[in-house]
């Protein structure tokens, strides 16, 4: 392989990797937007939105390494008749339809039919929790403990499922703030704390958790989870929550540089 169509296949990957990441970023600014000027069931349309991003993005990302196959002669021909026919839909749609990435389809169904929402308590044998994420594959649970229980969509699709929230106006708004790895991570828990217990316009119960839920090199990711009494004031109590907390990080010298 020469060296120009290897500067070629590495400016397409590059591009690739660029679009990926530039749809990312605007969906999740799209969210942001959406959380703070959303008048109605929030937690519906955030489920839906994130379903739709992940879905674009994995199209963007499919396309772009099918046009980066089309710089290589083995298999141009092949790249070439996928992107010019509806090919690339069949087998989008044919994988869909398999184990494992039939949990792709199941997550769609799940974003549009809405058995659960994100924030919804519910309980899958052998489980219950609140739903945290919802991603193409499988949905993430946080249990009363603390814990996360990952559930391929399709189980869940196919499985008896209890949702404590559906008729409870009541939800979870949960907000995460990168702490600095070099910070006193018990302190910055209390400090944390106190900010979830006062913030206005949560309910007295359940009582407002601040847990650990990942560490990296760069920060220690504290998730803050408060209830409030219906899914309007949901936006309103995770915007103020995510501001006091940063504002306190901030002022302790505890935040995590970007």
């Amino acid at each position: 392989m020469d060296e120009d169509r290897l500067i070629t296949i590495g400016i397409s990957v590059l591009v690739v990797v660029v679009l990926a990441w530039l749809s990312e970023r605007f969906f999740r600014a799209q969210e942001r937007r959406l959380e703070k000027t959303y008048r109605g069931d929030f937690a519906s349309a955030k489920t839906r939105f994130r379903l739709v991003r992940r879905v674009v993005v994995a199209i963007v990302i499919l396309i772009g390494v099918l046009a980066a196959l089309t710089t290589i002669p083995a298999t141009a021909r092949m790249a070439q008749a996928l992107l010019a026919s509806s090919a690339v839909a069949a087998v989008v749609a044919g994988f869909a339809l398999r184990t494992p990435l039939g949990n792709v389809a199941a997550g769609l169904q799940i974003a549009f039919t809405q058995p659960f929402r994100l924030g919804d308590r519910i309980s899958v044998e052998p489980v219950q929790g609140v739903v945290e994420e919802i991603k193409l594959s499988y949905t993430v649970l946080r249990t009363d403990d603390g814990r996360r229980a990952y559930l391929p969509n399709e189980q869940l699709i196919a499985t008896p499922i209890v949702n404590a929230t559906i008729e409870d106006p009541t939800r979870a708004q949960t907000v995460t703030v990168p702490v600095s790895p070099d910070a006193d991570i018990e302190r910055a828990r209390e400090l944390l704390q106190g900010i979830a217990d006062g913030v206005p316009g949560r309910i007295p119960a359940p009582a407002p958790t601040v847990r650990v839920t990942d560490v990296t090199p760069e920060a220690v990711t504290v998730t803050l989870t408060a209830w409030v009494s219906d899914s309007g004031a949901a936006g309103v109590l995770g915007s103020e929550l995510r501001e006091r907390a940063v504002a306190a990080l901030r002022n302790e010298g505890m935040l995590a540089r970007a």
